[in-house]
């Protein structure tokens, strides 16, 4: 391969990648899958990734944080700290980048936003079996243990 096609394919990437980005951030592994399916060598690939990253179009520290910011204070359903430290993973984010994303949120605001969780539900709670839904409800939304059986003592 030529050094020009070596430059043209460089470009084409970069421009695949920066209208990839056009509706929302995303992380290294993503861009990293998308351009690799797209058919781009992968010294190519990590070119891009690193001007990306010159120019702060890619961050995973920045996407994680925004990530948290909308699926856990910007919603109506919030997820809890064990369900984010999954996604992110999935979305490849490095676990430092995750253990201090998700170490940010205090117990308290789990609580919070697990007692506005139960509050959104409605329904009363009168008896074991309701409590256990409950628990397992806000289990599936990654809250810790500790914090559900804090709440539903309260209640």
């Amino acid at each position: 391969m030529s050094d020009s096609d070596t430059v043209d394919q460089f470009h084409g990437a970069y421009s695949r990648a920066i209208k990839f980005m056009t509706h929302r951030q995303k992380t290294t592994k993503e861009m990293r899958d998308y351009l690799l399916k797209k058919g781009y060598d992968l010294k190519i690939v990590e070119k891009v990734i690193n001007r990306l990253y010159e120019f702060d179009f890619l961050n995973d520290y920045n996407f994680a944080k925004e990530y948290v910011y909308s699926k856990v204070f910007n919603t109506n359903t919030p997820i809890g700290p064990k369900r984010i430290r999954l996604e992110l993973k999935h979305k490849g984010i490095d676990k430092e980048i995750i253990d201090k994303i998700v170490n940010d949120i205090s117990h308290e605001e789990e609580m919070d936003l697990a007692k506005k969780l139960i509050c959104k539900k409605n329904i009363e709670i009168v008896d074991l079996k309701v409590k256990r839904k409950l628990a397992v409800y806000l289990e599936r939304r990654g809250f810790s243990e500790d914090a559900i059986l804090k709440l539903l003592n309260i209640w």
